[in-house]
């Protein structure tokens, strides 16, 4: 029901982060496509850290990093 989203920038770092208080979800669990591998892989690519956190019944967090010099 509530989505946060935080774009923060300091000491040459960019971070965005989104944060949301839904069903959530295993970010381990392999699932049926290739949702997160893809999102990994293109982060990593573009440069971007991304961390996704999040389990079952406590929301979900994506945060993307990057240097910007």
């Amino acid at each position: 029901s509530r989505v946060t989203i935080r774009l923060t920038g300091a000491g040459g770092r960019l971070v965005l982060e989104i944060v949301d208080d839904g069903v959530g979800f295993s970010g381990t669990d392999p699932g049926r496509g290739h949702g997160l591998a893809s999102m990994r892989r293109r982060a990593r690519e573009s440069g971007w850290a991304l961390d996704i956190d999040g389990g079952p019944g406590r929301g979900t967090r994506v945060r993307l990093a990057a240097d910007w010099n």
